[in-house]
């Protein structure tokens, strides 16, 4: 009503017209749904080229773009553990037409270690959780021990030498790697690449001895001999690898919890509620389609339940306060 008023105090016909666009605008977002997309989809990936959720995001960008009939296009923007990736979405247009896909770590663990940064819980929209995934703990195949027990003995025996790669601070494989620092008792040389791809590389090369990452990206060198596996992060033992233990069967305080990633999409917030919805029906098409139902699992991904944006937001503050308390109580710090 104070819209109104303004309307009829100005007796002119330019800030008539402007009122009348004013009150138009609500009436236009269901049309602006429907519409949506009009030019190609970016989706920003915070992480390099060459990892598991690479090769996700952009097989999902394939299926949405034959869903809805225009490009979306997977740009990488890596650093800082998806921070400088994030941040970008943050600042961008709040249209649909710049998304974040990305897994959980960046969302829930990096405003713990990073300060200044941003605070996920009010600056993003969250679109929708589309999958979920489990890490193997694998070593190059020349590292002077077996199994975990092994690992543990060795790694007490000689603290500070044997090292151990992570995607970056704050990334899924670090956390892992201090649950398990924390719970075995041991200490280890962290060395943060940026991103997972790389890492596998230089653990493939020998230059590191020891990595947590995405299981059926591992499953193929450990079936060759290439490396080594110790243990599962899932709750029970894999169906891939029915001899390898969990890792929570043998180390006290390893939380399934924070030790399986889950992969969503992100929108810059305030969107239009209309095109969320809309972004959030599609996404949940694309990944229970059946061709996508039968490439999931060769990639480590469960396809996720449905759920709306608000249940999905609700999910990312429970998750933010589940990796703050753990950060603080296991004293990680970024490097």
């Amino acid at each position: 009503m104070q819209t109104v008023f303004a309307c009829f105090k100005r007796a002119t016909l330019f800030p008539l017209l402007l009122c009348a666009l004013s009150l138009q605008t609500p009436l236009a977002l269901p049309a602006q749904a429907a519409e949506f997309p009009a030019k190609p989809v970016r989706i920003i990936l915070p992480y390099p080229p060459g990892s598991g959720t690479d090769a996700f995001a952009r097989v999902l960008a394939a299926q949405l773009s034959e869903q809805l009939g225009q490009s979306f296009v997977v740009e990488n923007r890596p650093g800082a553990n998806g921070v400088i990736g994030i941040d970008y979405v943050i600042k961008s247009p709040a249209d649909g037409y710049t998304l974040l896909f990305t897994p959980n770590s960046p969302i829930v663990a990096s405003p713990h270690l990073y300060p200044s940064t941003y605070d996920v819980r009010k600056d993003l929209d969250p679109v929708a959780m589309v999958a979920t995934g489990n890490f193997i703990m694998v070593g190059h195949a020349s590292v002077p021990f077996k199994n975990l027990n092994e690992f543990i003995g060795v790694a007490k025996a000689a603290p500070g030498k044997i090292t151990f790669a992570s995607a970056g601070a704050g990334s899924q494989a670090h956390l892992n790697y201090e649950m398990l620092k924390a719970g075995a008792g041991i200490d280890c040389l962290h060395v943060p690449y940026k991103g997972g791809g790389p890492a596998t590389i230089d653990l493939l090369g020998g230059q590191v001895q020891l990595f947590f990452e995405s299981l059926p990206i591992m499953l193929p060198h450990v079936r060759a001999g290439k490396l080594r596996a110790f243990g599962v992060t899932s709750p029970q033992r894999s169906p891939f690898l029915p001899e390898v233990p969990s890792i929570s069967e043998q180390v006290k305080g390893f939380d399934v919890r924070i030790a399986n990633p889950w992969y969503g999409a992100f929108a810059p917030p305030n969107m239009p509620e209309a095109v969320l919805a809309k972004l959030n029906a599609e996404f949940h098409k694309a990944v229970q389609d059946p061709a996508m139902q039968r490439r999931l699992p060769e990639g480590g991904f469960i396809a996720a339940l449905t759920t709306t944006p608000n249940q999905f937001r609700e999910f990312v503050r429970a998750n933010h306060d589940l990796f703050g308390n753990t950060i603080r109580a296991l004293n990680i710090k970024v490097d």
